[in-house]
C-alpha cells in the first residue's frame, strides 16, 4: 500500500468533514469564526507538500461576504481614435477576427471588445535613458485619458526596457483582467488596456469559502505532479464570459505562483475557473 497517498487521502477526508460540520453551522445561522489551529495548518500544509504544492505565503483567514458585480467592458470609440491617434495621418483600416486595425506609418493600433493596443516604432527612443521613457509614458497616458482612477500601479526599469502596469481594484478588491501595460524598449514604445465599468453591485451577499478549501484544490488542478509553489493568495472579483460586453464578475480565490501563473476558484462554488 502507498501510505503517503493514503495519508493524504485521509487528511483531505478529515478537512473536508470539517468544511461540512462548517457549512452546517453556518446554515443554522450561528456566528462561527474562521480561524486555523497550527496543528490544523501543518497538516494541510503537509498533505500539499506530499503533492508537490508549496505555499510560500501567509493563508488568509476570517469569514467573508461578498455580492456579485455586474460590469461592462470599457470601449474605445473609433471617433476617439480617429480624433487623438490619426487625426492629420493618411490610414489605412481593415477587420479580421472580430477586431479593427489601423496602420499609417510607424503606428499600429487594434481594437475589440474591450480591448485596446497601440504601437508605434521609433528608433528616437533607443537615445533615452530609463527616466526620460517613464516620464514619455507617464504624459502619453494622461494626454490620451487612458488613465483610471480604480488603479494599483506598478513600474519596472530594467536594461532600457521601462514598464509602466496598473491593476483593476473594486473596493480594495482585485478586478481580474482589468489591466494596463505600457512599455518602452529601445525601438517601441506600446500600450494594451482592457478594462472594466462596474454597473451594478447585487444588493445580497454570500460567504466565500476559505481560502484552505480554495488551496487544497490545487491538487485537483496538478494532476501531472509538478512542482507549484504559490506565491500570492488574494481575493476579488474574475470575469470569465469571454467575448460578452456585460455579465457578472464572481468573487474568486486568485493563486499566483512562482512563475506568475495564476489559479482561479470560485468563492462561492469551490469550482475551478479560468479552465484551469
Amino acid at each position: 500500500m502507498n501510505w503517503s497517498k493514503a495519508k493524504s487521502i485521509m487528511v483531505i477526508i478529515f478537512i473536508f468533514l470539517n468544511i461540512i460540520l462548517y457549512l452546517s453551522i453556518r446554515n443554522l445561522n450561528v456566528p462561527l469564526k474562521e480561524t486555523y489551529t497550527s496543528k490544523d495548518l501543518k497538516a494541510v500544509l503537509s498533505v500539499l507538500s506530499d503533492n508537490n504544492i508549496y505555499i510560500n505565503t501567509h493563508i488568509p483567514e476570517g469569514i467573508r461576504k461578498m455580492p456579485l458585480l455586474k460590469v461592462e467592458r470599457q470601449n474605445i470609440p473609433f471617433e476617439y481614435i480617429k480624433n487623438s491617434f490619426l487625426k492629420g495621418k493618411t490610414y489605412r483600416t481593415y477587420k479580421k477576427g472580430g477586431y479593427n486595425f489601423y496602420e499609417s506609418g510607424n503606428l499600429f493600433i487594434k481594437t475589440g471588445t474591450g480591448y485596446f493596443y497601440y504601437s508605434v516604432k521609433n528608433q528616437n527612443f533607443e537615445k533615452m535613458d530609463n527616466n526620460e521613457k517613464a516620464e514619455y509614458i507617464s504624459d502619453f497616458l494622461k494626454r490620451y485619458n487612458l488613465l483610471e482612477k480604480n488603479a494599483k500601479e506598478q513600474i519596472y526599469k530594467n536594461n532600457g526596457e521601462v514598464i509602466f502596469i496598473y491593476t483593476e481594484n473594486y473596493n480594495d478588491y482585485f478586478l481580474d483582467l482589468g489591466k494596463i501595460e505600457a512599455k518602452m524598449t529601445n525601438n517601441y514604445f506600446t500600450v494594451e488596456k482592457t478594462w472594466f465599468l462596474p454597473v451594478k453591485i447585487e444588493s445580497r451577499t454570500k460567504e466565500v469559502i476559505p481560502a484552505i478549501e480554495a488551496i487544497m484544490k490545487l491538487i485537483e488542478i496538478n494532476k501531472e505532479n509538478e512542482t507549484i509553489k504559490i506565491e500570492q493568495i488574494n481575493l476579488g472579483y474574475y470575469f470569465n464570459w469571454q467575448n460578452a460586453q456585460m455579465g457578472d464578475a464572481v468573487p474568486v480565490w486568485r493563486l499566483t505562483d512562482s512563475n506568475g501563473k495564476c489559479f482561479y476558484i470560485n468563492a462561492y462554488t469551490g469550482i475551478i475557473e479560468n479552465g484551469q
